[in-house]
């Protein structure tokens, strides 16, 4: 009977030029005879090793339940996979550099306060999340792949050959998609391929790359299939990376909170102008820093805030366990810079209680307007935060200091590219694994001679914080109109 309405309910799109849209499914939940094996690329090749270095196989488990997705490896510490994939689990064991998953090139696993899901996640769509990992060193057999560059987040790649790690298929339109499963399953988030031949994901694929042919970049996340089975021909649909590069970045390196390493511990009154900054979205918690600009205002990173409910701000601490006062702010005293993204104009404001000042608990003066165009390259500055003092340690409880000298752009550049060093960048060299890193974000980085506040903490390398490459920062002479418009605060 079941059978029969199946063929009916068919038989009737059929004829309405199938205008009854198909029902779709995760792979992970279509049924299968064998369980254990969860899941299969259907009528693909096996891959070859080193062929697909990005991919990671993902055990998840919930109570001693256990199901099997993909991921793929966007950064040292990072893997991209789907939203369906992560709900629910207690943790995830991570394989890498593995033809046969039995076999992986070594194994991490993490609790579930590291799988991020899209904010916005509900059945089909927007189904996205990033798992937090241990730091991965990257060789022939494990490696990353790129995400499309932010000025691509408009290409549709229809028409593109793509590949799903072990077989090739075409980009087809959002229409042509949108024909087959309806509007609201194959939205303006999904890229949707065609599947001759049977050649489609299936169990254990979700959460599993979709990577352009040529150039090897990130598009798609295994997202689902139609319930008529891997097999039927139906295309296959996967979360758009595109439509949440933003978001990405965001998580990235909102996450990395920075941290001074190998600094000094910084004297009683030293540093009064920094705050601590613990941030709160639905009871996750982490720590950034800011500085005092007046009053009423800290100026910390755009990356700090986003996604926060509230923040606590701990003045006039050495210790950040005892501060001299506290204040907790919500979201709406939260001001970012119009034009943040990513890591370009890393910037917000956060409107507090009034301050009075004291030994303990001052301001830092901003440049003045006429200094707008000094670039300080070769200046000695001074970075300051609670941040941990080494990569892969957590947040210390002593405030540090560190100093450092300002380079140029150029020399900025030429490690991280145009698009993340921008002009609206101020890098600085960290000899000896002297550098900002997590904890240490929305900090203050201050002149030497002079004291103006002229970075605050945005980003570091990927590879870790301890590795040599510069330390970014966004400079402040690039934002002091605005800064003086949201504030009335200027020099």
């Amino acid at each position: 009977m079941k059978a029969f309405v199946l063929l009916l309910a068919s038989l009737l799109g059929v004829c309405a030029g199938f205008t009854v849209p198909h029902t779709a499914v995760h792979p992970r939940d279509l049924k299968v005879e064998h369980r254990s094996i969860e899941g299969r690329i259907t009528n693909g090749n096996v891959a070859a090793e080193g062929q697909v270095p990005y991919i990671v196989g993902v055990s998840l488990n919930s109570n001693g339940n256990w199901w099997w997705c993909g991921g793929s490896i966007i950064g040292n510490t990072w893997v991209l996979t789907a939203a369906h994939c992560v709900a629910g689990a207690d943790e995830a064991s991570l394989y890498y550099g593995a033809i046969n998953y039995n076999e992986p090139a070594f194994r991490h696993t993490v609790s579930r306060e590291n799988l991020i899901m899209y904010p916005g996640y509900v059945g089909l769509d927007h189904d996205l999340a990033m798992i937090r990992t241990p730091h991965v060193d990257f060789y022939s057999l494990v490696n990353k792949i790129e995400l499309p560059s932010l000025n691509e987040r408009y290409n549709s790649y229809e028409n593109n050959w793509a590949q799903a790690s072990g077989w090739e298929v075409r980009v087809i339109s959002v229409s042509d998609c949108q024909a087959y499963y309806g509007t609201e399953t194959a939205t303006e988030n999904v890229i949707c391929v065609d599947t001759p031949d049977g050649k489609s994901t299936c169990q254990g694929d979700s959460g599993g790359p979709l990577a352009t042919r040529e150039g090897d970049k990130l598009i798609g996340v295994t997202s689902f299939g139609s319930i008529y089975g891997c097999q039927s021909g139906a295309p296959a649909g996967f979360t758009r990376v595109t439509n949440y590069l933003e978001w990405i970045k965001e998580v990235q390196h909102g996450s990395i909170e920075g941290r001074i390493t190998n600094g000094n511990q910084a004297a009683e009154g030293q540093v009064p102008y920094i705050v601590g900054v613990s941030l709160n979205s639905n009871g996750n918690w982490w720590w950034c820093g800011g500085s005092i600009i007046g009053h009423t205002w800290v100026l910390t990173a755009a990356h700090c805030t986003a996604g926060a409910d509230e923040a606590s701000l701990y003045y006039g601490a050495i210790n950040y366990n005892e501060p001299a006062f506290r204040h907790t702010v919500s979201s709406e005293k939260f001001i970012r810079y119009p034009g943040y993204v990513g890591l370009d104009h890393d910037l917000a404001l956060i409107r507090t209680p009034h301050v009075d000042f004291y030994s303990l608990v001052n301001k830092i003066e901003l440049p003045s307007l006429d200094d707008r165009y000094n670039s300080y390259e070769n200046r000695w500055v001074q970075a300051s935060g609670w941040g941990a003092i080494y990569d892969g340690s957590n947040v210390v409880e002593e405030l540090r200091v560190v100093d450092l000298k300002v380079i140029s752009v150029a020399e900025c550049q030429a490690y991280y590219g145009t698009e993340t060093a921008s002009e609206n960048t101020i890098c600085v060299e960290t000899p000896d694994g002297k550098a900002t890193c997590q904890g240490d974000s929305g900090g203050p980085l201050v002149t030497k001679e002079g004291d103006k506040l002229v970075g605050i903490t945005s980003f570091v390398s990927d590879y870790g914080c301890q590795v040599g490459g510069p330390a970014g920062f966004t400079r402040v002479t690039k934002y002091l109109e605005w800064i003086k418009e949201e504030t009335g605060i200027y020099y």
